[in-house]
């Protein structure tokens, strides 16, 4: 299934309706080329492969492998140090994000907040298995218990970015996975339509270097193109895999990234 993209109509909440698009241009028209029956729980989710990694309920930590075809269970795990509570664990739009899978080129991540309710997130390395690697702290942004702080969040490269909030056009901290180390930065997405955005999901595509945004309020999808010279990441190789996005928005508008300023 490289190169295929998939979608969900309702990111968050209980959906069985796995969304197929042949390419990137039906996934911009919103043409569905066949739907498979995959239960998820949560907003992000990642397909690879053929194999459907998502959350396998919305309060507990567990994860699973689901073949998209037969819809069977191939591997289960719990993410350790990882909670799985709605609002403490998650963005702070809560949507049952706590658990969440983010894919680059060479792998995927995990991304949720800290088990021993600190208020901080974590993100992690998870292969196939769902084995994963040792994870990095991320300080929760406002120190509330509430949940981890951030409004949402995308990987380009080996690069974290997180959003301010989910009601917010800036992003604002950035996290290199290689070495863990968390910086203040500012961009803010310019052209957005409307005044109160509402970000629930995103999805970097590395093939073809664009980030797909999902606002909720208009049901829009935006993208944007150059995604990584525009968030200031070198691309060094680039390995074909399947893209994913946790709502489907028919059409697609264009956004640009302004700098305002950087403290990397």
């Amino acid at each position: 299934v490289t190169g295929k993209y998939y979608g969900r109509q309702n990111p968050g909440y209980q959906s069985a309706d796995l969304l197929e698009f042949a390419d990137v241009d039906a996934f911009r028209a919103g043409t569905v080329s066949q739907t498979h029956n995959v239960q998820n729980y949560g907003t992000y989710f990642a397909v690879k492969d053929g194999k459907h990694f998502g959350r396998v309920d919305n309060n507990t930590n567990a994860v699973q492998r689901v073949d998209i075809v037969s819809g069977a269970v191939e591997a289960s795990s719990n993410v350790a140090g990882m909670g799985g509570i709605n609002s403490r664990d998650t963005f702070n739009w809560a949507g049952w994000s706590s658990m969440n899978f983010m894919q680059t080129a060479t792998g995927m991540y995990v991304l949720g907040g800290d088990a021993g309710n600190t208020g901080s997130g974590l993100i992690a390395s998870i292969d196939d298995n769902l084995t994963t690697g040792a994870p990095i702290s991320i300080p929760n942004k406002n120190g509330s218990p509430l949940n981890f702080g951030w409004g949402f969040g995308f990987i380009i490269a080996d690069q974290l970015f997180l959003g301010e909030s989910f009601n917010s056009n800036n992003v604002v901290a950035q996290v290199d996975l290689g070495t863990g180390t968390l910086s203040t930065v500012d961009f803010t997405l310019d052209g957005v339509l409307g005044p109160n955005s509402y970000w629930g999901n995103t999805v970097y595509d590395h093939l073809t270097d664009t980030l797909f945004l999902n606002e909720r309020n208009q049901d829009s999808l935006y993208e944007i193109t150059g995604a990584a010279a525009q968030f200031g990441v070198t691309i060094t190789s680039s390995v074909p895999e399947p893209e994913t996005l946790g709502l489907m928005a028919l059409g697609a508008c264009f956004l640009m990234v302004r700098r305002r300023r950087s403290h990397l």
